[in-house]
């Protein structure tokens, strides 16, 4: 009864509030990158 309206108000929000979501997503993605799949593509330049 209650989440209808709540999820209904949540639709029409603005496009800088889905853009406030996104942000986290992308930071931890960036940060992946820099941590993970970076490091590991120079050590197969350097063996390959």
């Amino acid at each position: 009864m209650f989440v209808t309206p709540a999820y209904a108000q949540g639709i029409g929000g603005d496009s800088s509030a889905m853009f406030i979501q996104i942000v986290p997503f992308a930071l931890i993605f960036v940060i992946m990158y820099f941590l993970i799949i970076r490091p590991q593509r120079t050590q197969l330049k350097k063996r390959g």
